[in-house]
């Protein structure tokens, strides 16, 4: 083996714990997301993120409750619609075919392993090109960060 091999090999093998350590810390932060959040663990559930499949998400109490796909980004966690779950009459109203899967409902901020932001956006109407169903959320806070907690 000449020299050439022989550091490339030394500095590979010095990489391997910092890989690992690296690895783990990532997937421990994913998980951090993983739960029941709520404004209080008393309340109807806001977000139910399980550990693999779609999330779910309570918009309001026995009226709408949506499934969800999740996106890490830079500004914290994309809320994307995906299809309706439970309606009530409420949800009924709702045209859900011409709600936008692109856009953001909403966007999670986790600032703590049991405390997150919820940025709520309401859903787009994509034949409207507006947004719907924002002031009529439980959790609606005249457009300010709504505080999460996890609950057990």
């Amino acid at each position: 083996m000449n020299r050439t091999h022989g550091w490339k090999i030394a500095n590979c093998v010095r990489l391997i714990p910092f890989l690992l350590l690296f690895a783990c810390q990532l997937r421990s932060g994913q998980n951090r997301i993983v739960g029941t959040w709520s404004t209080s663990c008393e309340s109807p559930t806001v977000i139910n993120i399980p550990e693999k499949g779609p999330a779910v998400m309570g918009i309001n109490a026995n009226q709408i409750s949506v499934v969800v796909n999740l996106d890490k980004t830079s500004k914290g966690t994309a809320i994307r619609f995906s299809k309706p779950g439970d309606l009530g009459a409420g949800g009924a109203a709702i045209d859900w075919g011409a709600i936008s899967s692109r856009e953001p409902i909403g966007r999670l901020l986790l600032d703590k392993p049991d405390s997150a932001g919820l940025q709520w956006f309401g859903f787009l109407d994509t034949n409207k090109n507006a947004r719907v169903w924002q002031q009529e959320a439980d959790f609606w806070n005249d457009g300010k960060e709504i505080r999460l907690q996890k609950c057990p």
